[in-house]
C-alpha cells in the first residue's frame, strides 16, 4: 500500500502487488489468502508457507543453460512460465543420489498443465514428467554422474504468463506415494505400510513401483482419531469428491502429507493367493489393490432376508487412476453343491450432487440391494482401466445401513449467462440476501430432515434456519443483512443438524470463471473456509418477497397455486425494463415458470403446476423450501465512495498546487534579489578600503548564507510544484478514471427472496360415488 502523503489524502494500493509478512510462529504449510476490498473478498487462493530459512528462489535468466538461476536443494524457485518457452534453473547433485524434482502448479490454482524435463550440460534429456499427481508433474532422478543438470519447466500447450505461476523444488526429503491399508478405524491403531521414496529406514525389497520407479516401504503404527469433529480442516487440491473422503493428515520425517482415510467396517486386507472368492464377515472394509489389468476380486458374504445392503467401492477417490466396477450376485445352491449366480445390481461411476455447476463426480462405485432370501452373495471388483499396480489400491465397504450425511456450499455468482460458472465470496449490502446453495450428500437411506443454520454471523446479519425434507437433496441457505448492518468481512460456518448429528458443510470453489463450459474446463475444488462480506456503504436497489410472507403456501399434487409476489425498490435508482421473477431451487422443478414484472410496477403471480412433467418438474410430497430469484436492469454507480474520494484527492490536489505555484513563485523572487545582494556584497568587499574589509566580509557571509537558503528552496520548490504538477495530473487522470466508472448506468442484478416454505400434500382421494 501507498501510504497517505501530502499529495495523497488516502492510503492507496500500489499495483497488484502486495507485501506480505509471515509471523514467526507459523507453521510451514499451505493456507488459503482472499483479497479485501470494497466489493468485499476475492474467492481464496492457496498461499504456500515454507520453513523458516528456505532459500526462495525468483525465476530470471533469458532461456539459455547459461543464464538458468541455480536451484539450492529445498529451496524453492518461482514464477510465470513463459509462452512458446521453456523456463530453465539448474541445480548440482552426485552421482547416485536419488532426487525429487516437484512442480506445483495446478496446486496453486494455476490455469498451467505442467511439464517438467532435467537435462544435462548438452541440453540432452534425460527425465520428462507432466502429470503426477492431477496435472502437476514430479520427476524421480537418480543421479548418472557429479555435476549440474537443468530442469526445464513449460506447460504442456507452451501457453504462459500471469495466470501460468509454478514453483519448482529439487527435494531430497522423504516422499510417500501412498500408504496400504488406505484406512484406519476412528479411534484405533493400526500397522500401515507407507510406499514411497528416500523413506527412512525404507526397504527396497517389496517390487513396487509407479511408472518404472521403485518404490520403499516402511511400515509404521498410526493411530486414528476418534472424534472426526475435531480434526481441522486441511488443504484440498484434489477433485472435491476426494477432498470430501473422511480422512486425516498423516506426514513422517518432513515428508509431504497424505490423508489416511477413517475406515466404516473392520478392516479385513484382500487375500491375492486365494483364487476363490474370499470369504468375508459383515461389516467389512476389504482392502486390497488391482495387481493386474485383468484382476477381478471376488467376496462372499451371508446375507439375510429383508436386510437392506450398502456396497461402496472407493478407488478413484484415493487418487488411484483407476475406474472400479462393482457386480453383486446372488448365489444359489443346487441339491448336487452346483452354484448359480443371478445378477443382483452393478455400478459404475457415481454422478454426483453438485449438478451441472459443480463437480463432485467420481467414478467410484455404489450399489445398494435388499436381500429377498437368506443366501450367499458374491461381490466381484475390477478396474475399468484395465490396469493393475502396487498403487491401484482400493477399499471395499460392505455393511448394512449407516446413515450420515455430508454438506457441501456452493457459494455461485448471482448474475450469470448460460453455460457460465462461477463461484464468489458473498457480499452482503443493506436490506440484501446472498443465497447460498447447499447440497446434502445422503448416505446410506439417511432420511431425516436436515435444518441448516449459519453460526459466527456479525451484529446486522442473519440467516434464518432452513429445514431440507428428506426428499431434497438441494437447499439454499439466505444471508440477510439489514440497514444497520455494518461493514466486516469474515469467516462463517453453515451447520447442519439431524437428530444427534451435527455436520459443518464444506465449501465448494471455482477457482477460474468459465465463460463457456462447452469450450473450457471447469475445474472445482473445496475451500477450507466459507467467508462473507458487509457492505455499509451500499444498499441494495431492489428486494423480491412474497406479497404476504406471513400467509403459509400450501398446494396439492396435480394442482397449481398462484403465488403473490412484490419487488420493493430501497433506493431512488430507477429498474430499467421487466423484472423477471421465478421459484428457484424448488425440489423437482428443473425449468420453474418464469413471470415479468413490467417497469414501474411492483406486483406479480407466480403460477405453479404439481403435475409430473418430464424434464420440467417431478413434485413430491413434502415441506420444502426455495427462493424467489429476480432479474432485472437497475441504474448503478460503481463504487461511488471511490469516486468520491478521487474527487477529493483532486481537490486537495489542485489547492496544495495552488499554493506550492504561490510559494515557488515568491521563492524565485526572493532567490533573485538575494543573488543580487551577494552580487553588490562581493563587489563592495573587492573594492573596499582595508579599514572597512572586517565589516564587509562579515556582511558578505551573511549575504552568501542568505542567497544559498534562496536558491536552495527555489530549487527546491522549483521541484516540488514540478511533482505536484505530475501528482495532480494523476490526481485528475484518477479521477477521471472513477467518476466515469462511477457514471449511473443501467447494470444487470440477481437478487433472492428470503427462503420460502411450502407445504405439498398427497391429491385428495375422490369422494365415493353414492
Amino acid at each position: 500500500m501507498l501510504p497517505e502523503s501530502e499529495f495523497r489524502k488516502f492510503p492507496a494500493q500500489n499495483g497488484t502487488k502486495f507485501s506480505v509478512t509471515i509471523p514467526a510462529d507459523v507453521l510451514a504449510g499451505t493456507v488459503e489468502v482472499r483479497a479485501a476490498g470494497f466489493f468485499g473478498l476475492s474467492t481464496a487462493r492457496p498461499f504456500v508457507i515454507a520453513a523458516k530459512d528456505t532459500p526462495i528462489v525468483p525465476k530470471s535468466g533469458d532461456g539459455t543453460l547459461e543464464k538458468a538461476p541455480e536451484l539450492p536443494r529445498e529451496g524453492v524457485g518461482y514464477g510465470q512460465m513463459a509462452a512458446n518457452g521453456i523456463d530453465l534453473w539448474k541445480f548440482t547433485a552426485k552421482k547416485g543420489e536419488r532426487v525429487l524434482i516437484k512442480c506445483l502448479s495446478e496446486y496453486l490454482d494455476s490455469k498451467a498443465d505442467a511439464t517438467l524435463i532435467v537435462y544435462n550440460g548438452a541440453k540432452k534429456e534425460l527425465e520428462r514428467s507432466r502429470d503426477s499427481r492431477g496435472l502437476d508433474p514430479m520427476i524421480d532422478f537418480t543421479v548418472p554422474a557429479d555435476g549440474t543438470f537443468w530442469i526445464g519447466v513449460h506447460d504442456y500447450t507452451y501457453l504462459g504468463g500471469a495466470t501460468h505461476s509454478y514453483t519448482v523444488t529439487v527435494t531430497s526429503k522423504p516422499h510417500i506415494d501412498f500408504a496400504f491399508p488406505p484406512s484406519v478405524e476412528p479411534g484405533k491403531k493400526a500397522r500401515v505400510t507407507l510406499f514411497g521414496r528416500n523413506l527412512p529406514g525404507g526397504s527396497q525389497g517389496s517390487g513396487a513401483e509407479i511408472d518404472g520407479k521403485p518404490l520403499e516401504t516402511l511400515e509404521v503404527d498410526i493411530t486414528a482419531p476418534a472424534d472426526r469433529s475435531a480434526i481441522p480442516v486441511f488443504f484440498s487440491q484434489g477433485r472435491p469428491s476426494h477432498g470430501l473422503l473422511p480422512g486425516f493428515e498423516f506426514s513422517k520425517d518432513g515428508s509431504n502429507s497424505i490423508r489416511i482415510c477413517f475406515a466404516r467396517g473392520t478392516v479385513t486386507p484382500e487375500n491375492p493367493a486365494e483364487e476363490a472368492a474370499q470369504a468375508i464377515t459383515l461389516p467389512v472394509e476389504v482392502v486390497g489393490r488391482f495387481d493386474s489389468r485383468t484382476d477381478e476380486d471376488r467376496f462372499r458374504f451371508a446375507g439375510k432376508k429383508d436386510t437392506k445392503y450398502w456396497i461402496e467401492a472407493i478407488s478413484d477417490r484415493l487418487a488411484s487412476r483407476t475406474d472400479p466396477f462393482v457386480i453383486v450376485e446372488k448365489i444359489t445352491k443346487a441339491d448336487d453343491g452346483t452354484e448359480t449366480l443371478k445378477a443382483v445390481g452393478s455400478d459404475d461411476d457415481e454422478t454426483g450432487h453438485g449438478g451441472t455447476a459443480f463437480d463432485t463426480l467420481t467414478r467410484d462405485s455404489f450399489v445398494s440391494f435388499t436381500a429377498d432370501a437368506d443366501s450367499e452373495y458374491q461381490v466381484t471388483i475390477l478396474n475399468q482401466f484395465a490396469r493393475g499396480g502396487s498403487e491401484k489400491i482400493y477399499r471395499l465397504v460392505i455393511r448394512e445401513a449407516q446413515p450420515d450425511f455430508q454438506l457441501l456450499a456452493i457459494p455461485e455468482r448471482s448474475v450469470i449467462a448460460a453455460r457460465q460458472f462461477a463461484t464468489v465470496a458473498p457480499l452482503l449490502r443493506k436490506n440484501g440476501n446472498a443465497a447460498v446453495r447447499v447440497v446434502v450428500n445422503r448416505q446410506d437411506g439417511f432420511d431425516q430432515p436436515v435444518t441448516l443454520t449459519a453460526e459466527g454471523l456479525p451484529a446486522g446479519v442473519t440467516a434464518a434456519p432452513v429445514v431440507v425434507d428428506p426428499a431434497a437433496e438441494v437447499s439454499y441457505l439466505v444471508f440477510s443483512a439489514g440497514p444497520e448492518a455494518k461493514a466486516w468481512h469474515g469467516q462463517v460456518s453453515i451447520v447442519g443438524k439431524a437428530g444427534n448429528e451435527t455436520r459443518t458443510a464444506r465449501v465448494g470453489s471455482i477457482p477460474w470463471p468459465v465463460a463457456n463450459n462447452t469450450t473450457e474446463r471447469v475445474r472445482a475444488r473445496l475451500d477450507q473456509t466459507f467467508a462473507l462480506a458487509v457492505t455499509e456503504d451500499e444498499i441494495e436497489p431492489v428486494t423480491a418477497e412474497l406479497a404476504d410472507p406471513a400467509k403459509p403456501l400450501v398446494a396439492e399434487m396435480d394442482g397449481t397455486l398462484d403465488i403473490p409476489v412484490k419487488i420493493t425498490h430501497h433506493t431512488d435508482k430507477k429498474v430499467k425494463g421487466n423484472v423477471t421473477v421465478q421459484a428457484w431451487g424448488l425440489n423437482g422443478l428443473i425449468k420453474p415458470p418464469v413471470i415479468n414484472i413490467a417497469e414501474g410496477k411492483t406486483d406479480g403471480v407466480l403460477k405453479l403446476t404439481f403435475k409430473k412433467q418430464a424434464n420440467v418438474f417431478s413434485p413430491e410430497v413434502g415441506k420444502f423450501s426455495f427462493v424467489l430469484r429476480a432479474n432485472g436492469n437497475v441504474n448503478y454507480q460503481h463504487n461511488l465512495p471511490a469516486s468520491k474520494r478521487a474527487e477529493e484527492e483532486k481537490t486537495h490536489v489542485i489547492e496544495l498546487v495552488k499554493k506550492i505555484t504561490a510559494d515557488a513563485a515568491k521563492a524565485k523572487t526572493d532567490a533573485a534579489a538575494a543573488k543580487v545582494a551577494f552580487d553588490a556584497a562581493t563587489k563592495n568587499l573587492a573594492a573596499a578600503s582595508p579599514e572597512a574589509k572586517p565589516a564587509l566580509e562579515k556582511a558578505l557571509a551573511e549575504a552568501k548564507a542568505k542567497n544559498d537558503a534562496a536558491q536552495k528552496l527555489n530549487i527546491d520548490l522549483a521541484a516540488k510544484l514540478k511533482k505536484g504538477q505530475a501528482e495532480q495530473k494523476a490526481a485528475d487522470a484518477r479521477a477521471k478514471a472513477a467518476t466515469d466508472k462511477a457514471k449511473e448506468k443501467a447494470t444487470p442484478f440477481a437478487i433472492y427472496s428470503k427462503p420460502v416454505t411450502i407445504e405439498i400434500k398427497p391429491k385428495p382421494e375422490p369422494e365415493p360415488k353414492k
